[in-house]
């Protein structure tokens, strides 16, 4: 008896995982925003100085990162003001990530002309597996290395993949957990373009 009861808890434990992973790396494809209890967008909150508030959330102003790319230069968010930026957090082990990815090159190489900056952050690999994973893909556009898992903390990018767009003010405008696909892509590019 005591058998079966562990069997059952053991294939539902495995089944859940399973859904999980069916979603998207422990994500799923729906708009996450990161802190909210609901479905609702929550609003920024504003001071007297009628600043934005800081973090990852739809109405903030995006928090700096500092990561280094694939070149060794180091790459900060806020010194991108004045250009729409898409925050994509992925792996080269996260098959969704794989999924989105030629969506993410056309719409870069379709916008870049626009002033587009893609910034694909890599979830705590080695250089030469980023390196060797872009390369064999011709992805164009900015990866940076997010070695230590940081700036995925506080972006809460724990599903993967995460993405963010960002507006020319630094202001968030939208975040997609999970897989996005090109139509998808598209319409959220239009809020920060």
């Amino acid at each position: 008896m005591r058998g079966s009861v562990v069997g059952r808890g053991l294939l539902a434990a495995v089944l859940g995982a399973t859904l999980l992973l069916a979603a998207g790396c422990f994500g799923g494809n729906r708009n996450f925003v990161p802190g909210g209890s609901s479905g609702a967008q929550p609003q920024a909150s504003q001071t007297s100085t009628t600043r934005p508030d800081v973090g990852p959330r739809v109405g903030n102003l995006a928090p700096d990162l500092s990561l280094k790319g694939l070149d060794g230069q180091v790459v900060k968010l806020s010194e991108l003001r004045g250009k729409p930026v898409v925050l994509n957090f992925w792996a080269t082990w996260c098959p969704p990530c794989k999924q989105e990815m030629p969506d993410i090159e056309k719409a870069y190489q379709k916008y870049r002309g626009e002033g587009l900056v893609v910034l694909g952050v890599d979830q705590m690999e080695d250089l030469d597996t980023v390196q060797k994973f872009v390369k064999q893909n011709g992805y164009s556009w900015t990866f940076l290395l997010d070695s230590d898992g940081e700036a995925s903390k506080v972006y809460r990018a724990s599903a993967l993949p995460t993405t963010y767009f960002v507006d020319r003010q630094g202001i968030i405008r939208d975040v997609q957990v999970g897989a996005i696909n090109a139509a998808l892509l598209d319409s959220k590019l239009t809020k920060i373009r």
